[in-house]
């Protein structure tokens, strides 16, 4: 795993995922932190900017995300590697497909209106890859990826002609104004034609 402060890296090593989600329920703390909703939110108003009645959700976790956008869109389809994670985004969002599988394994009968990779980018081994894949599967593509991997990830974005790319920032003050918390997410959206 990482270092406090460091994303974990596991580039393809998807049997690490599924370790950490049976660890225990939300080890992202993506119901509870406070970040991670106001990201949530974020995302939610970046998906209003471009056509989404489908979307694609890769990565999805516990379906915390996938409930949410499965009440903004009429066709929700949510992917994640850990078997752990697409079982308790079924029962999280019971409206949405939820698929158990890797995004270079996956079929799908369909192109989606909106692709939606947030906070998965960099635990794939080859990101162009995996860019390549995105795009051949909808109109436009929204990618979020913490700034902690910006110097990795950054350069595959700065060729992309986005439509949206920008940093999300977040700080949380704890009494009388200092500082405990910043941490932030680069939200890059793009159309795929």
């Amino acid at each position: 795993m990482a270092r406090l402060g460091e994303v974990p890296r596991y580039e393809g090593a998807y049997d690490a995922l599924d370790r950490q989600f049976k660890s225990g329920e939300d080890p992202w703390h993506f119901g509870t932190d406070n970040y991670e909703i106001a990201r949530f939110d974020k995302i939610l108003e970046m998906v209003q900017w471009v056509p989404h009645d489908s979307i694609l959700e890769v990565g999805c976790a516990e379906g915390r995300l996938t409930r949410r956008l499965s009440a903004v869109a009429g066709h929700v389809t949510a992917i994640d590697v850990s078997p752990t994670a697409a079982d308790r985004a079924r029962r999280a969002a019971p409206e949405a497909r939820v698929l158990q599988g890797r995004l270079e394994d996956m079929k799908f009968d369909r192109r989606f209106d909106l692709v939606l990779c947030s906070e998965t980018i960099y635990y794939v081994s080859d990101v162009e890859a995996a860019l390549r894949r995105l795009n051949s599967l909808g109109d436009f593509v929204l990618v979020t990826y913490t700034l902690y991997e910006r110097s990795r990830l950054a350069p595959f974005f700065s060729r992309i002609p986005a439509i949206y790319n920008a940093p999300f920032h977040y700080l949380r003050f704890w009494e009388s104004g200092r500082l405990v918390n910043w941490r932030g997410a680069q939200i890059v959206i793009w159309a795929t034609s």
